[in-house]
């Protein structure tokens, strides 16, 4: 009893497959819509805060600046992102009104800026780690 979410063109999907693909398409868009953006808001806030923390400490040691980069690094990745999460939430509201030019335009321009998010990301993530075993090195 194979029952894939796929749906064919050929034959009707059963119930418990449309059931099911309804189930997953409302999970994504509830977590695109709403998780994602509140998560990205709720980092951007907490990385300001870190940053004003990091900045009134000074950059007396090691420890200090990396974490200071730290935070500068996901706070670029966070405003980069949430261009793609506004493209994404922009796509439902440009089909619910009628607006003079193509969804997928936006779509396009915010998918540019999250790919550059996650490059920058993963650039990010690797420098924290050397930063990290650099001071673990200079610690003992």
């Amino acid at each position: 009893m194979n029952e894939s979410l796929e749906l064919s063109f050929t034959e009707a999907p059963t119930p418990a497959q449309l059931r099911r693909y309804v189930a997953e398409f409302l999970i994504t868009i509830t977590v695109l819509s709403y998780i994602r953006p509140a998560i990205i808001f709720f980092g951007l806030v907490t990385n300001v805060i870190n940053l004003v923390v990091f900045l009134k400490a000074g950059a007396k040691d090691n420890v200090t600046i990396v974490l200071m980069a730290l935070a500068c690094s996901d706070l670029v990745f966070l405003a980069l992102i949430s261009t793609h999460a506004c493209g994404f939430l922009l796509i439902f509201l440009v089909k619910l009104k009628r607006w003079p030019f193509d969804p997928l335009l936006l779509v396009f321009f915010a998918a540019l800026a999250g790919e550059h998010s996650l490059r920058h990301l993963q650039f990010s993530r690797r420098l924290s780690w050397c930063d990290a075993l650099r001071l673990c090195g200079n610690a003992t």
